[in-house]
């Protein structure tokens, strides 16, 4: 599935039903930062100390292209995970997701 592919069928849905609920927002939400993670090589997102998103990735060459482009508040730190330094400590929610999107756009 591409982010053009999930968008269509947000707006199939929305033809079909009206305007989707909170919930199925932030579900499409969430699986575009999935999507536009896996094209940076990263796999798994979790988040440290409230202060810090942990991408861990497999491709060195995306990180350090992606790290290059994001600037010095993502950090690699060794041969696995990059830390991206949050804005606010304790994001959560959409807001953590819109976050994490404008990182990986």
């Amino acid at each position: 599935c591409t982010r053009e592919e999930l968008g269509e069928v947000a707006d199939e849905i929305r033809d079909r039903f009206g305007p989707l609920p909170e919930q199925a927002t932030e579900f499409i939400s969430l699986k575009e930062l999935e999507l536009m993670a896996y094209s940076w090589g990263v796999d798994n997102i979790r988040l440290e100390e409230d202060r810090f998103a942990v991408l861990s990735y497999q491709d060195t060459q995306r990180i350090h292209d992606l790290a290059h482009r994001y600037g010095k508040d993502l950090r690699i730190v060794d041969r696995r995970n990059a830390y991206v330094v949050l804005p606010k400590k304790g994001m959560k929610g959409p807001q953590l997701v819109e976050f994490l999107k404008s990182v990986l756009r």
